[in-house]
């Protein structure tokens, strides 16, 4: 019988961690699991809460890890390195796992290789409490080459976030660790590497990932220095390894919306990333950005140029879609 490792990294989300872990351990008998809450240093009542849930499920097991850095890629590795599980969910302390999801990419999984990965479409719970469905999107299916939709969300601008996938612990000591300097996008970079190393992408058309939503949402904010040398250092990574998987036109095409995207994404020229995105966009020798978002930045920059255009669509209209 397969055993399931879900990792939580946690930094004081000790006002929601309770419900994200009751959303887990609710599976059915033939899925043996674990859940290892790896603490980041908090001083809210996160321990309290954890200890009154292991205290009658012993699956919840917490991991002192004050000692790292405040980094959710720390977390996740020494989570990862502690598990004991022949498949990884990763999944962050304020979100969401819909019921049957792991039993459901568990089964997808197991009827194939074992770098095949298994991938979910997604909820919204709003600040309310209401749980709103995402509109079907284009990425959402299966695909006999994981390259090919690695190529396809860097192509269109889509993401699957990290509660989504479900993946064997052997294809992640085959990837490696999550990188730890990222401060932002450190999550498209280390499924990317996943995708580029993986098979198989099976995908369960169930929602099964629920993203909440509020005020304190997520790390990663994207006009700060560090997020802006993090994004960009993400996406140097992965180009050079798309690039090594495949060189061609499909792939160079997909580099080029990405780091067309990330610039504009960013918000900010203060360092010099613009031009040296500008500067990577010449070498890269593909200019077709197509009919994929965002749009109105995509024909700003066929008519006045890469730098330009990006400069253009923020002074006009700001940094939103």
């Amino acid at each position: 019988m397969s055993y399931i490792s879900v990792i939580i990294p946690n930094y004081n989300r000790g006002w929601c961690i309770e419900e994200t872990i009751k959303s887990v351990v609710r599976v059915s008998d033939n899925i043996l699991l674990e859940v290892l809450v790896v603490d980041n240093g908090s001083n809210d009542e996160s321990k309290s809460v954890i200890d009154k849930l292991r205290s009658v499920d012993p699956r919840i097991k917490w991991i002192e890890a004050s000692h790292l850095p405040q980094n959710g890629n720390c977390a996740r590795n020494l989570g990862a390195e502690y598990s004991s599980g022949d498949y990884l969910q990763f999944l962050d302390s304020d979100d969401l796992i819909a019921y049957g999801k792991l039993e459901s990419q568990l089964k997808l999984l197991q009827g194939g290789d074992v770098y095949d990965v298994a991938t979910s479409g997604w909820s919204i719970l709003d600040e309310n409490g209401d749980c709103q469905n995402v509109k079907m999107k284009r990425h959402w299916h299966n695909y006999d080459n994981s390259l090919d939709l690695l190529v396809e969300m860097w192509s269109n601008s889509e993401w699957f976030f990290p509660g989504c996938w479900l993946i064997s612990k052997e294809l992640y000591e085959k990837v490696g660790k999550w990188t730890e300097d990222l401060q932002a996008d450190q999550d498209g970079e280390f499924f990317a590497r996943i995708l580029l190393a993986g098979d198989k992408v099976h995908f369960d058309g169930e929602r099964g990932f629920v993203r909440r939503k509020h005020s304190g949402d997520h790390v990663g904010n994207r006009g700060s220095i560090s997020s802006v040398n993090s994004r960009f250092k993400a996406w140097d990574i992965i180009q050079q390894k798309l690039l090594d998987k495949e060189n061609s036109r499909r792939v160079k095409v997909a580099i080029s919306r990405r780091l067309h995207e990330v610039a504009y994404r960013c918000g900010t020229t203060e360092n010099g990333w613009l031009r040296w995105a500008s500067e990577k966009q010449k070498t890269i020798g593909i200019n077709d950005f197509g009919l994929c978002k965002p749009y109105l930045l995509n024909i700003m920059t066929l008519l006045f140029g890469f730098e330009k255009g990006v400069n253009l669509r923020r002074r006009l209209l700001g940094s939103g879609r």
